[in-house]
């Protein structure tokens, strides 16, 4: 999953944030919205399952499981945790680029690469030490952690390329 974030940050460009609002909508439309329709595709087949008692696992189909779940762990039909990621990864990229639009000239790769790092790996030690098994923690401990690669594909695309190639 790191390098899918390094991906996306690869990618990003800060031209788009002139128009914050469209971006996060584009973002909502090409990212959330695929992954809400997905998830609600799993959570009718593990509830018609279910119904015919062929599983017993999987959680019934609620606001909670189709819209707040998803962003804290992810296990609501089981069949489909993996999916965990793109919450994740939609977090970072709205977080990433809110703070990057009020920042504004502000924002220094050179600085917020190495504190994002820190961050990630801090993210990790507390993961490690347990904290992962509270929901709103562990939304906070991916999202760090993801958020460093985010900035580092960045950061790789906009400077250490360029000296690579030299």
């Amino acid at each position: 999953m790191p390098l899918f974030a390094f991906i996306s940050g690869y990618f990003f460009k800060p031209q788009k944030l002139d128009k914050l609002s469209h971006y996060l909508l584009t973002k909502i439309k090409t990212l959330y919205l695929p992954f809400f329709l997905w998830n609600l595709t799993y959570g009718v087949l593990v509830n018609i399952l279910r119904s015919f008692d062929l599983i017993q696992y999987g959680e019934p189909i609620t606001f909670h499981t189709l819209f707040v779940e998803p962003f804290l762990g992810c296990f609501m039909f089981q069949i489909n945790s993996p999916s965990w990621y793109i919450p994740a990864i939609f977090t970072v990229i709205v977080i990433y680029a809110v703070c990057r639009k009020l920042l504004g000239p502000l924002w220094n790769d050179w600085v917020l690469t190495p504190v994002t790092s820190l961050f990630g790996i801090a993210c990790v030690y507390y993961s490690r030490q347990g904290y992962n098994s509270a929901p709103l923690y562990l939304v906070i401990l991916k999202m760090g952690f993801l958020l460093a690669f985010y900035q580092f594909g960045y950061f790789y695309k906009e400077h250490l390329e360029k000296l690579i190639k030299k």
